[in-house]
């Protein structure tokens, strides 16, 4: 595919981005993003920047991507999706750090990408953990890693369930004094089931003595402007918060944070999309014109993939947006939150015609 013509100063700079960095271009690059703002223009020349660096193998520019996950925790799975692209032995912590991500495809990329010979029990069990929540589609390299690591053949029963037992066993088997597999870990911060929101803000009326100023902050924090809009705020690219209480009522709207995949629109459906390579992404179309596919990620990045290089994208039910996008937050964070959505100018609704007088 030749190169395609681009015009104006921010299309030149994604044109230089085409191309891995060399080796000492790497650091520029990482304050470059340190220093971009989240969203719009500036989030798409992060996601390129990230983009960019997954492409080069230079030792500096893995060195690069590693240090900014420790400067910036939250920029964590789009950093190790870049380092997943061609791994190295160096990058083997920082992979297996995102194997408790709630990202599907952040996780399949780590999965994928971990190949070298760990020690201890640690690997292992945060290698069979994660693979319980993501289900059948991180199979293949469970089966493959955790054969590799431990020198024991994989199952052949195609039974999910009955791989999962049997890596236990192994586990077990290989460290019989470690409980940890089977120990739940203990939640930092709080993690929100419905009934609890609903219960503890909408049905207390803590709503009414909520900071919707506060509520905006919280929003920004967690990085929900990143996808949707609020007033002049925000790409717009899923469902508008500005919106929400005048189609919604208040019970709803936590629900809808806290079950996202429950009642999903058409227009908002993801795709879930394998290439040649193996790479494996879900995320909400774009833009689907031309030779390439841009998804909207979970996380709020863009995840460019030629169409060339497509082979089988599937429609999928799944909301894009994740879930336990309330967990960390108080009670009271959850109570300005909602007042935000409530502080919100309602559109006037017309009663529907009756046909009188026609």
């Amino acid at each position: 595919m030749g190169p395609r013509p681009v015009r104006g100063r921010r299309g030149a700079v994604l044109l230089v981005l085409a191309e891995p960095p060399r080796a000492h271009e790497a650091d520029g690059l990482v304050a470059l993003d340190g220093k971009l703002a989240d969203g719009g223009a500036a989030g798409d020349l992060k996601a390129a920047i990230l983009d960019s660096m997954g492409r080069g193998r230079a030792v500096a520019t893995h060195a690069a991507l590693r240090a900014s996950i420790n400067a910036d925790p939250a920029r964590r799975d789009p950093t190790v999706r870049a380092l997943a692209e061609h791994p190295t032995a160096a990058d083997l912590p920082a992979l297996a750090s995102a194997l408790e991500t709630r990202d599907a495809t952040t996780g399949a990329a780590a999965l994928a990408a971990i190949r070298a010979t760990p020690e201890g029990p640690g690997p292992l069990r945060d290698l069979i953990r994660p693979a319980r929540r993501l289900g059948p589609g991180s199979r293949p390299a469970l089966d493959d890693l955790a054969a590799r690591w431990t020198g024991t053949e994989a199952p052949k029963s195609a039974d999910f369930p009955s791989a999962l037992a049997h890596w236990g066993r192994v586990y077990r088997d290989h460290y019989p004094d470690d409980a940890g597999l089977d120990e739940a870990a203990a939640p930092a911060k709080p993690s929100y089931t419905l009934d609890q929101p609903v219960a503890g803000v909408v049905r207390t009326g803590a709503i009414r003595s909520a900071w919707a100023a506060r509520g905006k902050a919280v929003i920004a924090r967690v990085r929900r402007l990143d996808c949707h809009k609020f007033a002049d705020q925000g790409p717009g690219l899923g469902p508008d918060l500005s919106a929400i209480s005048g189609r919604s009522r208040p019970e709803e709207i936590p629900e809808s944070i806290v079950h996202p995949s429950k009642v999903v629109s058409d227009q908002y459906k993801s795709l879930t999309v394998a290439t040649r390579e193996g790479r494996v992404l879900r995320g909400m179309p774009v833009v689907t014109e031309g030779h390439k596919l841009v998804l909207l990620l979970p996380d709020g990045t863009r995840a460019t993939v030629p169409v060339a290089e497509i082979e089988d994208r599937v429609e999928s039910g799944v909301s894009v947006m994740p879930e336990g996008l309330l967990d960390g937050l108080t009670l009271a964070e959850v109570a300005d939150r909602l007042a935000l959505f409530e502080s919100a100018p309602r559109a006037r609704v017309e009663p529907p015609a009756t046909g009188r007088g026609r």
